[in-house]
């Protein structure tokens, strides 16, 4: 009789890479079901592979991994700026080329998370990891790119909203004393949403695909000048800079 068990690996290796296997098909716990300014930038991304390993799509309600997922994406992040439901999202992630991180058995974290402050002054973290959807199919790579920001007390929603109110007062329009009560609402919900410390939130996953918004730009034939500047690294760039265009480069490693 072959009982299926639900086994969890936190390791080190002599690397000192984390590493957590899971076997079996019972449910696998979501250490955080949301995010804080107390979790680190490795915390957030266990957080989010545990929301989306398949024991957890659709238990206990209906795309429900995905939902939690979700909530730690950076409100710069491609679903939230297409303001995807957890239905799109889970298609999002069903593509080819990330597949990977809803089918995952196992991943590791490969290497130190990597911080940098960008030209706009947020923070940001990368991190490396491998993964593989059995114990013997070949390892991925995959890089993980969050930001540090203020926590959405609002919510996106409420955010459109306060912008469509402010729209109407700069177009010279009067507001009802309903809407000038809601703005000072949102006026508030804002300010208190600076005072609390940022928390770290996935702004994307880089993993065998273009660092461009459309795929379609990253199968086009690059000019010249395109092409000698893809491996041109200038003095005054900044460490974000430099950092994207190595990433470029690593996934175009056949052209010219």
């Amino acid at each position: 009789l072959a009982i299926s068990i639900l086994s969890f690996v936190h390791a080190r290796s002599r690397s000192g890479a984390a590493r957590m296997c899971v076997t079996g098909d019972r449910a696998v716990p979501i250490t955080n079901l949301k995010p804080s300014a107390a979790l680190s930038p490795r915390e957030v991304i266990t957080s989010v592979m545990e929301s989306l390993h398949r024991s957890n799509w659709d238990r206990p309600t209906e795309c429900y991994g995905f939902e939690v997922a979700m909530r730690f994406l950076a409100p710069t992040h491609a679903a939230k700026l297409k303001k995807a439901k957890p239905t799109g999202f889970s298609r999002y992630l069903r593509q080819q080329h990330r597949i990977r991180f809803v089918k995952w058995n196992e991943y590791r974290f490969e290497g130190d998370v990597a911080r940098l402050t960008g030209d706009d002054g947020v923070e940001e973290a990368y991190q490396m990891i491998s993964l593989r959807s059995s114990p013997t199919a070949e390892w991925c790579s995959a890089r993980f790119h969050l930001v540090l920001v203020p926590p959405d007390c609002g919510g996106q929603a409420e955010l459109e909203e306060k912008r469509a109110l402010k729209k109407k007062v700069l177009a010279g329009a009067a507001l009802a004393d309903e809407e000038r009560e809601r703005l000072d609402e949102l006026k508030a919900l804002r300010k208190a949403e600076k005072a609390l410390p940022p928390q770290w939130m996935v702004e994307a996953i880089y993993s065998d695909e273009p660092d461009t918004p459309e795929d379609v730009m990253y199968l086009r034939s690059k000019s010249g000048t395109e092409a000698a500047d893809a491996v041109h690294i200038d003095a005054a760039q900044s460490p974000r800079d430099v950092v994207a265009k190595v990433m470029r480069a690593l996934r175009q490693m056949d052209e010219p």
